[in-house]
């Protein structure tokens, strides 16, 4: 199902023409069409800068 969802994902970027790599997709293009929070994204902004006090 998911190289299904990422052939549908390519097809849709090389509408818009871009270059696509099979088997591939961007995280951020995957998250957005998938309406989901990049949870990768969301760890590195809750730490980012941020000071550890001592």
């Amino acid at each position: 199902m998911a190289y299904r969802i990422m052939r549908r994902l390519n097809q849709e970027l090389e509408a818009d023409g871009y270059i696509t790599i099979g088997g591939r997709i961007s995280r951020d293009y995957l998250c957005e069409r998938l309406n989901i929070e990049d949870q990768h994204e969301k760890k590195e902004g809750v730490n980012s800068g941020k000071t550890k006090d001592v």
